[in-house]
């Protein structure tokens, strides 16, 4: 019997070779564009894909890989806009997704994609007016004191988080949170309960260098 792939017959799809060829002629565009152009296309490029290769999950896979590919070459440190955090959610990276999901938190800018996970974790001494928190897993930092310390972002609104830290500073302090892709925002510790601190943010607007 013969070797030769029959007539019609589709070969495996390499999601890494499918990559790099669209890195190869995608990248330079995405250079010179801004993130409402680069949304644009990352839309096409995946109904493009979805139409080349069917498969669901394939497709999912390859457009998770080709915007994380694409978000690493274009080196950016923070997300500044709804476009920008839309295209975070879509990365294999999970701390691109994280602070994608944050930014739409944070600036109260409505995303289907947070519909089904909003929770509400009312501490003590919270304000019950609060807004509702979503669930985040994201490394951060805490200064407080001239001193920093590594924390993990556990749920956070517009108005606050709820953070885990091994040595919470006191209810009361000031503290500047550091989240990754996000920038700095200044913050006031209201409640502490063993290794976890609530902080009301004394912003309501999106994180940003404070100094």
């Amino acid at each position: 019997m013969s070797n030769n792939r029959k007539h019609g017959e589709r070969r495996p799809v390499q999601p890494d070779k499918v990559v790099q060829d669209l890195l190869s002629f995608f990248l330079a565009s995405f250079k010179k564009s801004n993130w409402r152009e680069r949304l644009h296309t990352l839309e096409q490029i995946d109904a493009q894909i979805s139409h080349d290769f069917g498969g669901k999950e394939l497709c999912r896979c390859i457009s998770r890989m080709f915007t994380f590919e694409i978000l690493q070459r274009l080196d950016t440190d923070l997300v500044t806009c709804s476009d920008q955090a839309f295209i975070f959610l879509n990365s294999q990276d999970e701390r691109h997704r994280q602070a994608g999901r944050a930014w739409f938190i944070l600036n109260q800018v409505p995303c289907a994609l947070l519909d089904d996970d909003s929770v509400m974790h009312i501490a003590p001494g919270a304000d019950h007016r609060m807004a509702a928190r979503h669930s985040v897993h994201i490394a951060s930092l805490v200064a407080a004191n001239d001193s920093y310390t590594a924390a993990q972002l556990v749920d956070i609104s517009a108005t606050g988080a709820k953070v885990a830290i091994d040595t919470p500073p006191p209810a009361g302090t000031e503290i500047i949170l550091d989240i990754p892709f996000l920038g700095r925002v200044a913050g006031m510790v209201v409640w502490v309960a063993t290794s976890f601190i609530g902080v009301f943010f004394l912003s309501n607007q999106m994180p940003r260098a404070v100094g």
